[in-house]
C-alpha cells in the first residue's frame, strides 16, 4: 500500500518560502549546488535522512565506534567502507540504504521530509529551503509548491542501488545540465536556470555585473 499524505501535511507554502529540491544520480553535482546555495544565497539545508543519520550516530557510537569515525561513516569518506563493527562486515552505505527504503516506502516521506520542512516554515514561514537528495519525496515538494530540479551529470546514470530505481521515477520542474568541469562556472549556470524557471526570486549570480 503507497503512504499517504495526511491532509495537514497538503498545504502550500509557495506564497512566501521557497523550497528547492535536488534530484540526481550520485556525484552528479548535488552537494556543491546545495552548498552554492547556502553560502552565497541563504538557503537553509533540509536532508530527508536528516534524523536518521542522527540516530545512526548514536547506534555507532554506542556499539563502541568513536565518535569521529561514526560522523565519517553516515556524512563522509567512510560511508562506502566494509565496517567489522556491522553484521557481516557491511558498510553504512548498506544500512542507509535500508533506512531510506524503509522511510521512503512504508512510513513515506511525510513523516521525515515532510514533517522538517514543516516545523522550519511553522517558525520562519519566509525560509528559503534546500533539499539536497530528493529520492522518495518528490510528491511532498510538489504539494508544498517546491520546485524540484534534477542535476543530469553525464556519466553518472545509477550504480544499482535500489535509490537509483526510485531516482528514474522523479518527475522533475526542470533539468539542470551540469556537464562542465569548472565549478565556480557550473554555480554562475545553475544561477541562470534558477532564474531562467522563475525560481528564488531575487538572486543575483556573484559573477554577474551588478
Amino acid at each position: 500500500m503507497t503512504p499517504q499524505t495526511p491532509n495537514h501535511m497538503q498545504s502550500s507554502f509557495a506564497n512566501t518560502a521557497q523550497i528547492v529540491g535536488l534530484a540526481g544520480f550520485r556525484r552528479s553535482g548535488k552537494s556543491e549546488i546545495a552548498k552554492h546555495l547556502i553560502k552565497e544565497h541563504g538557503f537553509r539545508s533540509v536532508h530527508p535522512f536528516g534524523v536518521w543519520k542522527k540516530a545512526l550516530v548514536t547506534l555507532y557510537t554506542e556499539i563502541g565506534i568513536s565518535h569521529e569515525d561514526a560522523v565519517e561513516m553516515v556524512d563522509g569518506k567512510l560511508k562506502d567502507t566494509g565496517c567489522p563493527d556491522l553484521p557481516g562486515g557491511a558498510s553504512s552505505r548498506f544500512l542507509m540504504e535500508e533506512l531510506g527504503n524503509f522511510t521512503g516506502t512504508s512510513l513515506g516521506p511525510a513523516w521525515t521530509i515532510g514533517l522538517a520542512i514543516k516545523g522550519i516554515l511553522e517558525k520562519e514561514p519566509d525560509a528559503k529551503l534546500v533539499v539536497e537528495s530528493i529520492v522518495y519525496e518528490d510528491d511532498i515538494i510538489h504539494q508544498m509548491g517546491g520546485h524540484i530540479i534534477m542535476v543530469d551529470r553525464p556519466g553518472q546514470d545509477g550504480q544499482g542501488h535500489k535509490t537509483d530505481a526510485r531516482t528514474r521515477l522523479i518527475k522533475p520542474h526542470s533539468t539542470f545540465l551540469n556537464d562542465g568541469n569548472d565549478l565556480e562556472l557550473m554555480k554562475l549556470e545553475f544561477d541562470r536556470h534558477m532564474e531562467l524557471h522563475g525560481i528564488g526570486q531575487g538572486l543575483r549570480s556573484e559573477f554577474e555585473p551588478v
